[in-house]
């Protein structure tokens, strides 16, 4: 490489000397300038890849426990349930243990969940259902710490007993959503406004779709009729029930079924894992529980 001189240089016939440190700057402007022409541009550029590592967080999903354990020791929930927490978007966490469904907010502090006041439906359940909520919303309330480690969430906590740890997997995972056709689905709760009961299984209303037709009982007699449906929406035609009457809590629930389904007119409906919700006309509404066997 040429090195520039500190001294005038002699220039072209009519044209003067280029001082020596113009010239030097000339160089550095070449250099620094290389890659860019008039009228062609060349760009060269140099890619740095930053790998950042964000934290998982739970938000956007819901999760359902499958494992309990506290001090080491694996404790048994009540038969037949199972928590279940959803985060959602905005903030907000839905829980379920089996009995009430809860709702309050929900904030990720420094490693913890900060859960304000739950509230939630105040349904009948029995002592054993009764108990496990008291024990969850203690446990939510102590501010659990929490980690994200793929489709699992794990919860920490010291209340309401020492070394209190929920294992939870993510729903999507833990149980796919049923299939609406030829899935047997038990009705578990009548929904009429912001009133939930849930009703005894020895009730046995339940229905069963195929293509076109919808078969099961009311609780009370067995019924079926023709009904079509799309991906969000079900439609029912006419209903037809055996005629034999309840005189117990049979009769409330079939009275309730049926003025779900009657009406010809189509009926908002979303499955969520095992679950089937059917939205009614007047604020009323069913859910529904996929059976263990299927059919």
């Amino acid at each position: 490489m040429n090195t520039a001189r500190s001294v005038s240089r002699p220039g072209r016939p009519g044209r003067p000397g280029i001082p020596g440190a113009l010239a030097v700057g000339l160089v550095l402007l070449v250099l620094t300038g290389c890659g860019r022409a008039t009228g062609t541009t060349t760009t060269t550029t140099t890619t740095t890849t930053t790998t950042t590592t964000g934290k998982a967080e739970p938000t956007g999903h819901t999760y359902l426990s499958t494992a309990v354990t506290e001090a080491g020791t694996p404790r048994t929930l009540a038969p037949g349930t199972r928590v279940r927490l959803e985060f959602t978007e905005d903030g907000r966490l839905a829980v379920d243990a089996g009995c009430s469904s809860m709702g309050g907010t929900v904030a990720l502090k420094d490693d913890r969940l900060a859960v304000g006041e739950l509230a939630g439906t105040d349904i009948g359940c029995d002592a054993p259902r009764h108990a496990q909520d008291h024990w969850l919303t203690s446990f939510l309330a102590a501010g659990p710490s929490w980690r994200v480690s793929g489709h699992r969430l794990v919860l920490t906590a010291d209340r309401p007993h020492q070394g209190t740890r929920i294992v939870l997997l993510d729903r999507e995972v833990a149980e796919p959503d049923r299939p609406l056709l030829g899935t047997r689905w038990d009705v578990t709760t009548l929904v009429d406004g912001d009133t939930a009961s849930t009703i005894a299984r020895s009730t046995d209303a339940r229905m069963v779709f195929s293509e076109n037709e919808m078969r099961g009982s009311d609780g009370c007699n067995g019924m079926g009729g023709p009904v079509t449906h799309t991906s969000t929406h079900l439609t029912f035609g006419m209903i037809i029930s055996e005629a034999r009457g309840c005189l117990d809590d049979r009769a409330r629930v079939e009275e309730h079924v049926l003025a779900v389904i009657q009406g010809g007119d189509p009926v908002a409906y979303h499955i969520d894992g095992d679950q089937l919700t059917i939205d009614g006309p007047g604020g009323r509404g069913l859910v529904l529980t996929a059976h263990p066997t299927g059919r």
